[in-house]
């Protein structure tokens, strides 16, 4: 049910709207995210250490803050995860998705 899953969704008070897929894996290949604030670069993001980044304003659970008006509290998620290449092939393979 909702509450159920509202309880186990929940950290430092705040209920995560994200849940995490089964597939979600920390990625092979070592990813970076290079953040400017206007012309000013900011602290490099190293993002392949864990499986997922929750991005939005509430800085209480977020991975990585945005403090523009126009995002919410829990804007979007960077996750990593096994795909497979087709329903063809059984090969796998590490995949970035974004969740928005």
């Amino acid at each position: 049910s909702g509450k159920l899953t509202e309880e186990r969704n929940t950290y430092k008070g705040v209920v995560i709207k994200y849940t995490e897929p089964a597939e979600a894996r920390i990625p092979k290949t070592k990813w970076r995210l290079y953040p400017f604030k206007g012309d000013e670069a900011l602290q490099t993001m190293y993002i392949h250490r864990n499986s997922g980044y929750l991005i939005g304003r509430e800085r209480k659970v977020v991975d990585i803050p945005a403090d523009h008006p126009s995002c919410s509290s829990q804007h979007a998620v960077i996750s990593t995860g096994v795909a497979r290449e087709s329903a063809i092939q059984s090969a796998k393979r590490t995949a970035k998705y974004c969740i928005w």
